[in-house]
């Protein structure tokens, strides 16, 4: 019996676990090799350290929201089999009027060599349900961010 359980792990579980298919959706792109046909991509910024797999550095980041420095904790999803670009985010560390701010997505809108240029779409939520939402033009320096991760089409 013990012999017949060996053999079906081997030749059935075995071979499923090596050759199963990951998912994800997001392609990955250093600081430094940014190009022009990334402007009007959808992105994720990944701030500070890289946030990959097992790897998932939670930084924080200081934006300009309204005028106002609010602090983002990265929120990553990615177990370096799976990640989904809508599972990404970043999150305010306190609420602004009682309400925390998400940052859902950027798109790109442009990059010198020294910031990128974004677009950010914001929702402002209260008891985790979003109650608004909001798109800001910002500039962030390159230095602050070490990799840029792009939705899929």
């Amino acid at each position: 019996m013990i012999q017949k359980i060996k053999f079906l792990f081997f030749f059935l579980l075995f071979p499923a676990y090596y050759f199963s298919q990951d998912g994800s959706d997001i392609s990955y792109v250093k600081i430094n090799e940014i190009d022009k046909n990334l402007i009007g991509k959808f992105i994720h910024l990944d701030f500070y350290h890289r946030s990959f797999g097992r790897n998932s550095n939670q930084d924080h980041v200081n934006l300009s929201v309204n005028k106002q420095q609010v602090q983002f904790l990265e929120i990553r999803k990615d177990t370096g089999h799976n990640n989904w670009f809508s599972e990404q985010s970043l999150l305010s560390v306190s609420k602004i009027k009682g309400e925390k701010l998400q940052i859902e997505k950027f798109q790109i809108t442009g990059f010198d060599d020294k910031n990128l240029y974004v677009t950010a779409f914001i929702n402002y939520l209260k008891r985790n349900r979003i109650v608004n939402k909001a798109q800001e033009n910002m500039a962030i320096e390159k230095s602050k961010v070490v990799e840029i991760l792009v939705e899929q089409d």
